[in-house]
């Protein structure tokens, strides 16, 4: 029953009608459409590919983990440590703003819903909440890591079906087609024995900075 419930609550987790605005971001794949970066299924596939690979993976994937752990040791002061670390990492400012709102959205969000009574103080990035509210969900790490970045591929994925447009077929099969990227990266987080958190997408930090100045826009980064 206890694995079942946890199940449950990471499933709500993961819910893309959560109401915390994750919908309303493209994470700079609106500017990489607009500039005809991203034409088909094949462009975005390889783009979500690479980003999973070389930034949400080794950073927001990193940072649950050690959320996650932070929180088994009802350790506040490393997770507002992390939370820091993670502000200084995100040096554009509209993927910060989005990382600090949905974490913010998210940390209210589990208050009201009584799954914790209530977060450590200070601002507080989406993967760090999410890591420290599965550790107090009982959810499994790599469970919760997983969850994690296929939620992350969906997101993008979702903006992408919008802004390229694809349809929604194409869209699953991307889903689909990095779930084994997904997989053996979150193997990776949760075995590694030197956890750290590292990034490296100058092109997506290019475009973010881009977003601000397109002429239109449908999504908020």
């Amino acid at each position: 029953m206890a694995t079942a419930k946890a199940l449950l609550r990471l499933l709500q987790l993961c819910d893309s009608s959560l109401p915390i605005g994750a919908y309303s971001h493209s994470w700079a794949m609106e500017t990489w459409t607009q500039r005809e970066q991203l034409k088909n299924a094949t462009d975005v596939e390889n783009a979500i590919g690479t980003l999973l690979r070389l930034s949400i993976s080794p950073k927001e994937g990193a940072a649950l983990r050690f959320a996650y752990e932070y929180a088994g040791a009802d350790n506040s002061e490393n997770f507002q440590s992390l939370n820091t670390l993670l502000s200084a990492t995100n040096w554009a400012q509209e993927i910060q703003t989005a990382s600090l709102s949905l974490g913010e959205r998210l940390k209210v969000l589990a208050q009201k819903l009584g799954w914790v009574r209530e977060l450590p103080p200070g601002p507080v990035h989406h993967c760090a909440a999410f890591g420290w509210l599965s550790a107090k969900l009982s959810i499994d790490l790599k469970d919760a890591v997983a969850a994690y970045l296929s939620t992350s591929v969906s997101s993008y994925t979702s903006a992408c079906i919008k802004l390229v447009p694809l349809g929604h077929t194409d869209g699953q099969k991307i889903i689909s087609n990095l779930a084994g990227v997904v997989e053996s990266e979150a193997e990776a987080i949760c075995l590694s024995t030197e956890p750290r958190i590292s990034s490296f997408a100058p092109m997506q930090e290019w475009a973010s900075f881009e977003h601000e100045r397109l002429y239109s826009r449908l999504f908020q980064s």
